[in-house]
């Protein structure tokens, strides 16, 4: 009974600390109300498409670990929390630690831009299920670079270049996040 109840207690903390993605997968639902409400199109397919794509571009947090920043003290560190199974610190390191990992190549303006010009020529075209795709996308940029400004103070500087960033992180700043993190 106390191993159940300590399980159900980690999940609702990690459930927590994973709230950014909820959040992601609210604004596809209301995305897709928007829609619904300003050109007469739904469908549930609709909305599963306007959640994807409201997700979609945390994708390449998950391609950055495990592919092209896959030597970075950030991925290294959150592997290493992996393979110790140290689910709580991993969900409490990504949570504070994300905002600060600067080397994404598509988490920027000019993709912002790109897929607000696909997406109204998908509007123009009557390509519905595209547009909603990409208007998603673009909710989930807008939001992330408000979010940095409510939690940082300033938006990161990926948001102004394009590509991944030319400089690497410190190891010691990720330590430091490591150390800050209770056990």
């Amino acid at each position: 009974m106390r191993r159940g109840f300590a399980r159900l207690q980690g999940l609702a903390y990690i459930t927590w600390h994973a709230r950014h993605l909820l959040y992601h997968i609210l604004l596809g639902v209301a995305w897709m109300w928007i829609i619904r409400d300003q050109l007469s199109v739904y469908s549930p397919q609709l909305l599963l498409l306007s959640i994807t794509g409201s997700v979609f571009p945390d994708v390449e947090h998950l391609v950055f670990f495990l592919f092209s920043g896959k030597r970075d003290p950030y991925s290294v560190q959150i592997k290493k929390y992996v393979w110790h199974r140290d689910w709580r610190v991993l969900a409490t390191f990504i949570e504070r630690g994300h905002k600060y990992n600067t080397r994404l190549s598509y988490h920027n303006i000019y993709t912002i831009v790109l897929c607000v010009v696909i997406g109204f020529i998908f509007l123009v075209f009557r390509g519905y299920p595209y547009f909603v795709f990409t208007g998603a996308m673009v909710i989930h940029y807008v939001f992330d670079m408000m979010d940095d400004i409510a939690l940082l103070g300033y938006t990161n500087s990926n948001w102004f270049r394009w590509g991944g960033a030319r400089t690497r992180e410190k190891k010691v700043f990720w330590k430091k996040l490591d150390r800050s993190i209770d056990r």
